[in-house]
This record gives structure tokens, sequence and C-alpha cells, in this order.
């Protein structure tokens, strides 16, 4: 508790305070430290559920709060017709992605093999068309070359040939200076030859020379572009197939892993369907709510528990207090309570319903930090604790944390607290008049200072109170 600070006014006029005289005498002083507890028992069952997949849980029916139950006996019944309708219906869903599941295995199985089946046909195809090509560059193409150039070269023999005979013959029938009918007759058929082959010379260069500046080149030409067509082809196809291959193989691992989703999904819809069945698993007495450090918190649970209400996933809905099951006192503690409630300090502790019945306990355990309330949670027990105490009784509990029978003691208002930490009192001296004097503050409650230093019995202390 904090000492109130009190100046010294001299203004008698004042109409709110007065002058007041206290004498200082040793007398009893103690310091109490009141807290409400709750029965909190040692053992309990809480009920919950914890949904995986199924989050729509109406209530249909329900145990009443403290009912007493056998083991087995329905707690909550939840209506499960939607979720009985959807497990129904991703059965019937995954038995269809089953079939298509085995369809896609078996499209990759035929894939697997054919794929190198026709790898292998392909490249026999491309292995041949290689060959032709390099015969035909190797050898075929020369020989063509080859042959244009002796076509040309066959009809310039022959041309040369016939012009030779021609030549021969006029240089014989010279020499004889005689012509004869026949002998003209034989020099125009050479004339007629030296003339025909001269035009088949010409033509045969002609075709000759197109054949070796065109077509020879067009055909080489053509040749080589669809020998790269065909690499091409053959490389694309190499890198295709394969990856179609482990396309179908992505899409049926993709299928594995959906269907393994959906049987896992399937499994937790099964789950949940169990866990919707809350049955008590011990005999006992149903609490709405739950027990949480330092007492009994039903508020949440009574905003669901209701015919049509809505159950919450990881959320304690009731208690199961097992029969017979022992109880302990819990309670919550502010900062000044906790400081003066130590291990095995005694108290007495009085039913919130009967005052007058009371018994021991013992402060047997407090949390070393305080809660998210910034409280803290102190255990009590006690081996008188009255028989009609059940879970969740609340229960007043009284300690003495300090016992003075020969304190010094004034008043809060007569104490005035100074910047520098200090404390002082105004004493009346012999003479009437007062003088400041320091002391050493010990305990204080909300009527009472204790000082330890500083003061004697019989002086007397000068404060102003109100009226």
């Amino acid at each position: 508790m904090r000492i109130r600070e009190s100046l010294m006014v001299f203004a008698m006029g004042a109409a709110s305070l007065c002058a007041a005289e206290f004498t200082l005498k040793e007398g009893k002083f103690e310091q109490t430290v009141d807290i409400k507890a709750v029965a909190v028992p040692e053992s309990a069952v809480e009920i919950s559920i914890s949904p995986k997949a199924w989050y729509d849980y109406p209530v249909d029916s329900l145990a009443e709060h403290g009912r007493k139950v056998k083991k087995g006996d329905t707690l909550i019944q939840v209506d499960t017709e939607k979720l009985d309708q959807a497990i129904l219906e991703a059965e019937k869903a995954r038995l269809v992605d089953q079939m298509n599941l085995e369809k896609l295995k078996q499209e990759l199985a035929e894939l697997e093999v054919n794929t190198k089946i026709s790898l292998d046909e392909a490249q026999r195809n491309y292995e041949r068309q290689k060959q032709d090509y390099e015969y035909f560059k190797n050898t075929e193409l020369p020989l063509m070359e080859a042959d244009a150039q002796l076509t040309m070269d066959k009809y310039q023999w022959r041309l040369d040939n016939e012009k030779e005979e021609l030549e021969q013959l006029l240089k014989m029938y010279k020499a004889d200076g005689l012509t004869e009918e026949t002998e003209e007759i034989i020099v125009q058929r050479a004339k007629n030859s030296v003339k025909a082959s001269e035009f088949d010379y010409k033509e045969s260069m002609l075709a000759g020379k197109r054949k070796l500046e065109v077509v020879i080149p067009r055909l080489k030409k053509d040749r080589e572009v669809g020998m790269q067509r065909e690499t091409n082809k053959w490389e694309s196809l190499q890198k295709s197939w394969p990856r179609a291959l482990e396309i179908k193989r992505a899409e049926v691992e993709k299928a594995v892993r959906a269907d393994q989703r959906k049987a896992e999904h399937l499994d937790k819809l099964k789950a949940d369907r169990k866990a919707a069945e809350l049955v008590s698993p011990v005999d006992g007495y149903v609490y709405y709510g739950e027990f949480i450090p330092g007492g009994w918190y039903q508020d949440a649970a009574r905003k669901v528990l209701y015919k049509g209400g809505k159950l919450p996933g990881d959320k304690v809905l009731m208690t199961v207090v097992p029969e017979g099951a022992k109880f302990e006192l819990e309670g919550k503690a502010n900062e000044w309570q906790v400081n003066r409630l130590t291990e095995n300090l005694s108290g007495m502790a009085s039913p919130a319903y009967d005052p007058w019945k009371r018994f021991e306990v013992k402060v047997s355990d407090v949390t070393p930090v305080p809660q998210k309330s910034g409280e803290w949670v102190i255990e009590f027990n006690s081996e008188q604790m009255a028989d009609s105490i059940v879970a969740g009784s609340s229960v007043d509990l009284s300690f003495k944390s300090y016992v003075n029978e020969k304190a010094l003691f004034v008043p809060p208002a007569a104490v005035t607290s100074l910047p520098d930490g200090s404390y002082t009192v105004n004493v009346k001296m012999a003479d009437g008049k007062t003088e400041a004097k320091t002391i050493k503050v010990g305990q204080v409650t909300s009527d009472k200072v204790e000082v330890v230093e500083g003061l004697e019995a019989g002086q007397v202390v000068i404060y102003e109170e109100k009226k």
C-alpha cells in the first residue's frame, strides 16, 4: 500500500481539515491478506473437439451442467448429417479419382514402352538417311558431275571425229582429181554428220552446263536441306519424346499426390466424425467450461452449449470431474498480495455459502511469473476441507502475513513522504511546538503504518485529518 503524502497546513481556518494528535504506544500490528479461491479438482477430464477438416458442429442435445454421468454416456450430441454427406461424397469422388489414376498409370506404362520403340525406330531412320546422304555427297554427286562433263566431252569427241573424217574424205577425193557421184554422196553424208554433231555438241554443252551449274547444285542443296531437316527432327525427337514421357510421369505423380491428399482428407473427415461422438470417459459430474489456473471459467462454453449452438474447435467445452476426486484451492493474487504469501504460510478458509464454517489452509505453490491478467496464481491445500465443498465452490481465504505484538504505529495521514525517499512525522515537543522527525517505515495497512525506527512510545504525533 502506498503511503499518502501529508502536508502540514497551519491555516486553522480550513473547513475540511482539523488538527489531530496521536500518542504512540506499543500494540498489536497485523497485516492480513484476503484471497478469493475456487475449489479445483486434482484430476478432471476436459471435453473438447479438435477438428482436422470439418468445422461445422451444430449441437443437437447435451447433458445438463451438474449432471451425474456414467462412462460412455453422451455428453454432447452433434448433428452430423452434413458431415456424413460430405464423407459419402468424398468417398465417391475418390473412387472416380482412383480409376482416373489407374488410367494415367496405364498410359504411362504404354508410353514408357512406346517411347523407347519409337526412339529406336527414329534413330534407325535417321542413321539410314545420314548414310544415304553421305553416299550421295561422296559418291553420287561426283559421279553426276563427272557424267555431265563426260557427256559434253563425248559430244566434243564425236564432233571432232566427224570433222576429221570429212577432212580426210575431202583430201582423198581431191588427190584423185575426180569426184564421182558416189563420192559426192559420201562427202555430203559426212558433212551432214558434222552438222548434226555440231548441233548435238551445242545441245550437250547447254544441257551439261545447266546440269553442272543448276541441276546438280539444286539437288545438292535439296539433299543438304533435307539432311538438316532430318537431323533437326531427330534432335527434336530425342528431346520431345522423353519430355512427353516426363510430363506424363509428372501427371501421374501429381495425380498420386492429389489422391493421397484426398485420402488424407477423407481420413480426417472420418476422424472428425468419430470425434463428434462426445461421450464421458469416466463416471463423474458434468461441468460446463474448464478449470484454468486460478479458477473455473465457463462463460465461453455457455455461449455455445445450447441446442443449435456451433461447437468451436480446440476449446474446452465441458469438464467431467470424476466421482471421489480430491480438490485443491486456487486463487489469484496481485503483486502486493503475492509478495506476502510465502509457501507453507497458514491461513483460514471459509466457504462462501457459510462464512462461519472455517478450516485451516496452507500456501502450497505460487507461480513464478504473473499470468496474462497481471495476477499470480496461488495454490492452497488443506487436510480439513469441508465435505460440502465441490469443484467450483468459492472459498474465502485469509492469511496473517505479518504480526508484531509490540509494534509502534501511526495513522497513514501522519506520515509525509519526501522526494529523497525518506519519511517524516511531526512530533509534539515539550514546549508545545512541533518538530519533523525522520522515521523508518515497516509494514503498512489501510489504517496503520508501522514505525520501526525514529519514534518512542509516549511521543505525540501531530497531523491533520478530515472532519
